[in-house]
């Protein structure tokens, strides 16, 4: 246990968490320690805080709690605990799973105020979404932001599975780009447009209800695409390459065990695009992770 002279410091409310480089311990407010030794996580790279004695994972979205279903089915000490904890929670939602060709939470009312309906605040944008009618992960803002950063200006860029665009909105705020975005879902389309014009943006943007591989086809000329559908196992190398100009990026995700990473980055080696980066984005299971894979397109 951590302590400054003979005194316990860690506030176990929340988990210790680690990156590439350093392992982040919590400390209770106000230790006064020496400031070489200390480090503010981010706040997005934050682990929620969990009940004494009552694992339980859960996201928040907005003014929304949406807890992870538990095998022992007992989520009523995770309710209490949120409510009391995190004060600008409205509602608390119990999570079943992700189901459906729209990959839609099914969702159980507990606590609070039923309305699935919120503003989401991250890296300087705000997205507005209903969390019962499109998926939304707030776990990759970081990842966002990795994208954006990364990003030229006047790029043209393919978001293939947009939702209620996270990756576009974030990318369009802090750069003048045109995006093509493609969701299947109505109803995710229908946020993204929103949340264009909440955040004010100028970059020219194309948003389309349809099946992004069925789409793709028609796509030519692209600097960069996005592809976050990480349960699925799709993917058609063809339409990515007739899609991206020579030496075109693309962004990669997927949820595998290590085995599985490595047979799709040699698929990605072999169909002709360039390994440029890959690291793990956060875990998933006790084998499995969700994993960014960048790709270049390699000249003909």
């Amino acid at each position: 246990m951590a302590s400054i002279s003979g005194k316990n410091v860690l506030d176990n409310n929340y988990r210790i968490v680690h990156d590439e480089d350093y392992v982040y311990f919590p400390l209770i407010e106000g230790t006064e320690i020496n400031d070489e030794t200390v480090s503010m996580v981010p706040e997005e790279n934050r682990r929620k805080p969990s009940p004494k004695g009552h694992s339980g994972a859960f996201d928040v979205i907005g003014d929304i709690a949406i807890i992870r279903e538990r095998k022992d089915g007992n989520t009523q000490k995770i309710v209490e605990f949120i409510a009391n904890t995190i004060k600008h929670i409205r509602t608390i939602y119990l999570d079943h799973g992700v189901t459906g060709e729209f990959r839609l939470r099914d969702l159980e009312f507990l606590h609070g105020d039923d309305n699935p309906e919120t503003i989401h605040r991250e890296n300087g944008i705000s997205l507005w979404m209903n969390v019962k009618k499109a998926y939304f992960s707030p776990r990759l803002a970081t990842e966002r932001m990795i994208i954006s950063s990364r990003v030229k200006e006047n790029e043209k860029i393919l978001d293939m599975f947009s939702g209620v665009g996270s990756f576009t909105i974030t990318i369009m705020k802090n750069r003048n780009v045109d995006v093509v975005a493609l969701d299947i879902n109505p109803e995710a389309i229908k946020a993204l447009e929103k949340n264009y014009i909440i955040n004010k943006i100028n970059g020219k943007l194309s948003a389309r209800i349809c099946d992004s591989w069925s789409e793709i086809k028609n796509i030519r000329g692209m600097d960069r695409i996005i592809m976050n559908n990480p349960t699925s196992r799709k993917i058609d190398f063809d339409s990515i390459r007739n899609a991206l100009k020579k030496n075109g990026l693309v962004n990669f995700y997927e949820i595998n065990d290590v085995e599985g990473i490595a047979e799709r980055m040699s698929a990605f080696t072999n169909e002709g695009f360039m390994p440029i980066d890959k690291r793990i984005v956060h875990g998933y299971s006790k084998t499995s992770s969700m994993v960014a894979m960048e790709f270049r397109r390699v000249e003909e």
